[in-house]
């Protein structure tokens, strides 16, 4: 007997219907995809050649190439597929009037297929479908239905919301599916007042919701995603990825969806849900895998509603290994031997995402042991390393880096970490720390090393303080490695590296690579990230220009001459070892 089950389904905004299909749109029927895209305005004429060249070599369709590559969005692709296939496109799939389903199709089939049987009527059933090239499953829908299929394009997120709707008797047997829809359907944003409507949180505590939050969390996850950025806009929400630094569009959620998205999220991290008009601080602590991850939340309002951003912490034991930084053996060597030394400063500069906090981590657990009191203080503790004593700063209890510091000096700590010196007194704290014989390991907001010194001198550190107590000044970025299954050789351009201040002749007969994309790399061309380095050790040379108060531009050119490598330097040597590609290098250098 065949499962009967009542839903309520209509498309809003149907982009192809006789009544709102224009003359233009009529002659872009049955031309090829690229072609239309360009009439769109979605790509360029010049940028169509390289993409179906790039999408041949990945194995993908055009199409797919392009959204993968954040090119063009999933609206853009339906829309184009639309007119050159004669199909109907909804924009928008939402809960409508009652039609009875005779003949659903298995969960496990809509999921895999991304299809999903939305009305039907004696002769004929309304496909929805994310890729009309599914020949195979609308001819099987055909037969498993015994009636004519006609193919709706839609959304991807839309056809997996409607099925878990029609699943919902699966996750929840208590509730009917005519719950589930009025509970969605009846989703506003805030009252008068700006209070958290209730319907809002109900909906925040439902399946659908839970599951698209989750779906965001483990996708992000298995897609080695830094951070979740959920940015709400007049119309709309997307949901960003940041992958190795970079970030990129995943998903487009409607707009009704918004603030039940955020309750849930509140609730995840114990936040108050209804407060919205503060910024919000929060923590997830979740399982995934055999790994443990700690998400940091934080939620601030705007003008159209609350944005989210989470970052993601994965504890991975080999992330922090110091022999796994990128550093190239004669700097790893000399780092090694800095730490060694029980006295002084090491600082470690750069901007934010730069990699400088894991940098001081791998440096603790390379001298950690039983024998050392290691202590840190951080604005936040991002990984909790066993053995090693952390503290969070937390200014509302006057608990700051210079006064958190003050107190560790009297823990007889061997080791200090300071998450950063922002500020006179914490970097008095540090130079008093390291001349009575304490290892200072901090970092400071700098372009390069040279600059470090600068900006302590700034915040009115006496030179001769600064000469005397640190050790190293340390600058890094971080690169994308190139993904070893996609990369292609090539030959640069001569003069783009004259115009780029880059020596050519050390290209001369060098074959270096470029990023392709493939499935292996989510279709960037790229596959993890590595550090590039310069560092200046403070000798007697570099105290005297210290302590002379001479500026970052003739310290950084002493350095130089004196056989310092720079990260540009650092950042060549990873292109022609074929690890990153010069784009890459010139582009975090210039951050």
């Amino acid at each position: 007997m065949k499962r009967r089950t009542r839903l309520r389904v209509r498309g809003t905004g149907d982009f192809m219907s006789e009544e709102n299909t224009t003359i233009k749109e009529k002659s872009l029927r049955g031309r090829m995809l690229g072609e239309i895209l360009i009439s769109l305005g979605r790509i360029k004429e010049g940028d169509l050649e390289d993409a179906l060249y790039a999408s041949k070599q990945s194995h993908q369709r055009l199409g797919e190439y392009l959204l993968n590559q954040n090119i063009i969005s999933e609206d853009d692709l339906l829309r184009a597929l639309s007119l050159q296939l004669g199909l109907e496109y909804r924009e928008e799939l939402i809960v409508g009037s009652e039609v009875a389903l005779t003949t659903p199709l298995s969960k496990n089939y809509i999921k895999r297929y991304n299809v999903l049987i939305i009305s039907e009527n004696a002769d004929e059933v309304e496909l929805a479908l994310n890729d009309p090239f599914l020949f195979d499953v609308i001819e099987n829908v055909r037969v498993f239905t015994g009636k004519e299929v006609k193919p709706i394009l839609a959304k991807k997120l839309d056809i997996l919301r409607i099925a878990d709707i029609i699943a919902g008797d699966e996750v929840k047997k208590e509730r009917s599916i005519e719950e589930e829809s009025i509970g969605i359907g009846s989703l506003r944003l805030m009252d008068e007042e700006g209070q958290l409507e209730e319907s809002a949180l109900d909906l925040a505590n439902e399946a659908p919701v839970i599951k698209l939050v989750n779906l965001m969390i483990t996708e992000a996850l298995k897609e080695r995603a830094s951070d979740i950025h959920i940015e709400p806009s007049e119309d709309g929400v997307t949901v960003r990825y940041r992958i190795d630094g970079v970030l990129y569009n995943v998903l487009s959620p409607p707009k009704r969806y918004q603030q039940a998205i955020v309750s849930r999220i509140k609730i995840m991290a114990n936040l108050n849900i209804a407060e919205n008009r503060l910024p919000q601080d929060g923590r997830i602590r979740i399982k995934f895998g055999a790994n443990d991850v700690d998400i940091r939340v934080s939620i601030v309002p705007s003008v159209v509603g609350e944005r989210v951003v989470m970052r993601l912490l994965v504890k991975d034991e080999k992330r922090f290994s110091i022999n796994h930084l990128g550093m190239r053996d004669e700097l790893l060597k000399e780092f090694k031997d800095l730490l060694k030394i029980p006295h002084g400063i090491i600082i470690v500069s750069g901007p934010t995402g730069s990699g400088k906090t894991t940098t001081l981590y791998a440096a603790i657990k390379e001298i950690n042991s039983t024998e050392k009191n290691i202590i840190t203080i951080e604005d936040p503790v991002e990984y909790r390393i066993k053995g090693i004593s952390q503290i969070q700063v937390n200014p509302k209890i006057d608990l700051t880096f210079a006064n958190g510091l003050r107190s560790i000096l009297r823990q007889d700590p061997e080791v200090i970490m300071v998450g950063e010196i922002r500020d006179r007194e914490t970097a008095e704290i540090a130079v008093q720390a390291a001349m009575t014989g304490h290892l200072v390991l901090s970092t400071v907001h700098t372009n390069d090393a040279a600059s470090g010194i600068v900006r302590l001198l700034d915040m009115g550190i006496e030179p001769y303080l600064i000469a005397s107590t640190v050790n190293a000044f340390l600058s890094q970025r971080l690169v994308r490695v190139l993904c070893e299954y996609c990369k292609k050789p090539i030959y640069l351009d001569k003069d783009i590296l004259i115009h780029e201040g880059i020596n050519p002749e050390l290209f001369k007969e060098r074959q270096v690579y470029k990023a392709i994309g493939c499935s292996k790399c989510q279709n960037t061309g790229y596959h993890g990230r590595i550090g590039i380095f310069e560092m200046i050790k403070v000798d007697e040379s570099i105290r005297k220009m210290i302590v002379s108060r001479k500026d970052a531009s003739y310290i950084r050119d002493a350095c130089v001459r004196n056989g310092m490598k720079t990260m540009l330097d650092d950042g060549i040597e990873k292109v022609l070892e074929g690890i990153t590609t010069i784009d890459e290098v010139l582009r975090v250098i210039r951050e």
